[in-house]
C-alpha cells in the first residue's frame, strides 16, 4: 500500500452483525478481544457496525477489519465495501482488508478478502499486524490464510488460546465473566466444540475477582460465559461466592448430564426459574451416534430436579435433520413431560426449539447431507398436533407455521439453503454475491426473497457455485 514514509497504524473494526449482538443475548467475546490486541500492539481503533453503514473516511485506515460473528454475516461484506466506496478487490490504494472470526472458515470471499485470521486472534494477529503489507510473508504462518496466494482455506490450521484471561464485558446493569472455553464433550455436529481447540477454565480467584469488579460497577447480574456452566470444575464454590455477595445470575442454559442435586439447591438460591437444555433428539440412539453423552434416565432425572428446584420455565432445543433421526420416542417424550409437570401445584411453561441440522466445518458431519424437508415437515405437522393435544398451543396445530412460531420449528428451506450456499460455496460463490448487489444487509433472519435472487443468478452461470434448487423453497408446514 502505498503510504509515503507515514506509518498511521490505524483500524476500523467493523462488526458485521448488523444489531448488537448483546440484544439477542450474546457477547462476541472474540471482538473484545481483537479489540484488545489491536490496542496492545500500538494501533489506533475506530470502531463501525453494519447498522451504521458509512465510514466517512475509509483511506485513512492502514487496515478495514471485519469481525465475523456467524458465517451468514458474510454476505454483509461486499455491500458494505460497496456502501463505502471501497474496490471490491485489492489495489495499491485500498486499505488491507482483513477478516476474522468464527463465521469466516471457508473459501466464499476469496477474491475480496486480503487476510483472514484463523482461529484465536492471539495466535496471528501480532505477526499481521506487523506484517500486513507482506502478503507473502504473511502466507508463511500456519494460522494466517492468504487468498491470493493459499488459495484454499483448508490448507491452514486454526489457531487456538493457551488461556481464558478475557476482561468482564459490562452493560448496564448486566455483565458477562468468561468462566471457560471450548468444550469437554465434542458432539459430532456442533461447530464450536472442534474449532476451539481444547477445554479450558479460567481460574476461580480471577472469576472471583472479575465478579467483585462487575458489582463495583453497579453490575446486579451476571452470565458465567461457558459452553457448559455446570461443568466448570469449581462451579459449587463459584455458586456460594455468588449467593454470598447476591449476584444474580443470568444463565439459563444447563447440561443435563451435569445438572446435579448440588447445583441445582444453589442454582435455587439464586432464584434460577428458567433451564434451557440442549436435547438434540428424543431419540437415545441417535444422541448416542453423534456423540451427545445423556442417556433417558440422565433427562428424566433433569427434568424432575428442575421441577423440584423451582423451575419455571423449562425449554428444550432440539434439531431436525440429524443423522439416523426418525422421530419415533419424541411424541412419548411430549407426553412424559407433561405428565411430570402437571404433578406439580403451579404453574410451569414448557416449550421447544427446533433448529435445522447443519453440516458445520471441522465437525465429522461436515459432509453429511442436508435436511430433507419433505420428512422435516411430516414430523413437525404431528409435534404441533401433539403440542395442541397437550394443551400447549392455544390455537388449532393447523393455524401454526414458520410465519407465526417465532423461529420455533427452524428456517424455512429457502434461508437454510441460502445458509448452506455460504457455509459449503466456494470462491465462485463469491462471485454469485457480487453479481447480486445487494443494497441492504442481512440480519439475524434470511429474506426468503434472498433464494431467488441467488437462484437467478446461479442459473445465468452454471459454471459459478450452484444453490440447491428447490420447487417450492418457502412452503409452509402444512404444504404438500
Amino acid at each position: 500500500m502505498k503510504w509515503g514514509n507515514r506509518m498511521s497504524k490505524k483500524v476500523a473494526l467493523v462488526t458485521l452483525q448488523p444489531v448488537d449482538v448483546r440484544s439477542a443475548g450474546a457477547v462476541n467475546l472474540g471482538y473484545y478481544a481483537v479489540k484488545e490486541t489491536f490496542i496492545k500492539e500500538g494501533w489506533e481503533v475506530d470502531e463501525y457496525t453494519c447498522k451504521e453503514w458509512y465510514i466517512p473516511n475509509p483511506y485513512e485506515y492502514d487496515i478495514i477489519a471485519f469481525s465475523v460473528y456467524y458465517y451468514t454475516q458474510l454476505i454483509n461484506l461486499l455491500p458494505f465495501l460497496k456502501r463505502n466506496h471501497i474496490p471490491y478487490r485489492r489495489t495499491d490504494r485500498r486499505p488491507t482488508i482483513l477478516v476474522g472470526g468464527q463465521g469466516c472458515q471457508n473459501n466464499l470471499l476469496n477474491d475480496y478478502i486480503d487476510i483472514v485470521s484463523m482461529g484465536a486472534c492471539e495466535t496471528s494477529l501480532p505477526f499481521i499486524l506487523e506484517n500486513h503489507r507482506d502478503l507473502e510473508l504473511l502466507s508463511t504462518h500456519p494460522n494466517v490464510f492468504v487468498p491470493s496466494i493459499d488459495k484454499d482455506i483448508n490448507t491452514k490450521e486454526l489457531g487456538y488460546y493457551d488461556k481464558v484471561d478475557s476482561p468482564v464485558v459490562i452493560y448496564g446493569k448486566n455483565a458477562v465473566v468468561q468462566i471457560s472455553h471450548g468444550c469437554r464433550y465434542r458432539c459430532k455436529f456442533c461447530g464450536y466444540s472442534w474449532s476451539v481447540g481444547k477445554y479450558k477454565e479460567k481460574p476461580i480467584e480471577v472469576v472471583k475477582e472479575q465478579l467483585l469488579e462487575a458489582k463495583s460497577k453497579g453490575v446486579t447480574g451476571v452470565n458465567l460465559f461457558s459452553a457448559d456452566m455446570t461443568g466448570y470444575s469449581h462451579i459449587i464454590e463459584l455458586l456460594d461466592f455468588m449467593i454470598e455477595h447476591d449476584i444474580r445470575i443470568l444463565n439459563t442454559d444447563i447440561r443435563a448430564s451435569g445438572y446435579t442435586e448440588e447445583i441445582a439447591e444453589r442454582l435455587d438460591k439464586l432464584k434460577f426459574r428458567r433451564a434451557s437444555i440442549g436435547v438434540e433428539s428424543f431419540d437415545e440412539s441417535v444422541r448416542q451416534g453423534i456423540n451427545k453423552k445423556l442417556t433417558d434416565q440422565q433427562l428424566e432425572e433433569c427434568i424432575d430436579r428442575a421441577m423440584r428446584h423451582n423451575v419455571s420455565t423449562l425449554h428444550l432445543y432440539l434439531i431436525a435433520g440429524l443423522p439416523n433421526e426418525q422421530y419415533n420416542h419424541w411424541i412419548e417424550w411430549f407426553e412424559k413431560i407433561k405428565a411430570r409437570v402437571e404433578e406439580e401445584e403451579r404453574s410451569i411453561r414448557v416449550d421447544f426449539s427446533i433448529q435445522n441440522f447443519q453440516p458445520m466445518q471441522y465437525t465429522p458431519l461436515k459432509d453429511f447431507s442436508f435436511v430433507d424437508f419433505d420428512e422435516k415437515h411430516k414430523f413437525v405437522r404431528k409435534f404441533l398436533q401433539c403440542k395442541y393435544e397437550l394443551g400447549w398451543l392455544s390455537r388449532p396445530a393447523e393455524e401454526k407455521d414458520y410465519c407465526n412460531l417465532g423461529g420455533k420449528i427452524g428456517m424455512k428451506e429457502c434461508s437454510y439453503l441460502v445458509t448452506m450456499f455460504v457455509l459449503h460455496g466456494d470462491s465462485t460463490g463469491g462471485n454469485v454475491l457480487e453479481e447480486l448487489d445487494m443494497k441492504t444487509f442481512v440480519g439475524r433472519s434470511i429474506n426468503p426473497k434472498l433464494y431467488s435472487k441467488i437462484r437467478a443468478v446461479c442459473e445465468r452461470h452454471p459454471e459459478w457455485y450452484q444453490i440447491k434448487k428447490v420447487d417450492n423453497p418457502e412452503k409452509g408446514v402444512w404444504e404438500d
